[in-house]
């Protein structure tokens, strides 16, 4: 996937927010970082994404939103457009992503692109673990574990940080993205050209 590296980028070290963009329906584990919330009242907790039209259920966002409610440092936002997500992940320390039904996310790659590390239920080719971009958690308890562990330092936020916007630029930038194109596509035309010249 390609994504635009922003030129402002994130301070994951300074206190930002902890951010969950998404879709509120239930096999995208919005609870979980409702509960995150409710567990963690000393950070401020943003969620972010698309309320599902009937007739889908609208339970997880009356859930979240009703939680904002009672807890002061919860903020439930509705669809934010690309700049707002960039505004989003420029305040932000770390994204949680719970959704267990990912390939690659580009969610992953936009906080990566922001220089924002990750904590998610998905290892995209074990992507996450080989280039230490965050955590990779299994279930509730281990989120809550390794976020805890990953807001206590703020010197390996930055350092996760700045090796998941290295990752981006190194390989989903529109400079590597499209030069693998290009070749992709000049060996087609070219198959296409010898078998037309014979």
């Amino acid at each position: 996937n390609l994504v635009v590296l922003p030129e402002r980028t994130s301070d994951p070290g300074a206190m930002g927010a902890v951010v969950w963009l998404g879709t509120y329906k239930a096999i995208k584990r919005p609870d979980w970082f409702v509960r995150l919330a409710s567990d963690c009242p000393e950070r401020r907790c943003i969620m972010a994404g698309v309320v599902p039209p009937p007739p889908l259920s609208r339970e997880h966002w009356d859930l979240a939103i009703a939680t904002a409610e009672r807890i002061p440092n919860l903020e439930v936002r509705g669809f934010q457009d690309s700049h707002q997500v960039s505004e989003l992940l420029r305040g932000a320390s770390l994204l949680v992503h719970t959704s267990p039904v990912e390939g690659f996310s580009n969610v992953l790659l936009e906080a990566w692109a922001h220089g924002v590390p990750t904590a998610s239920c998905v290892d995209p080719d074990g992507l996450v673990a080989r280039e230490r971009l965050g955590a990779v958690v299994t279930g509730y308890p281990d989120l809550l574990r390794e976020v805890r562990g990953l807001l206590s330092d703020p010197a390996e936020l930055r350092a996760a940080g700045q090796r998941a916007r290295a990752y981006v630029a190194r390989c989903h930038a529109p400079g590597a993205v499209i030069d693998q194109l290009a070749a992709v596509v000049d060996r087609v035309v070219a198959k296409v050209r010898s078998r037309r010249s014979r």
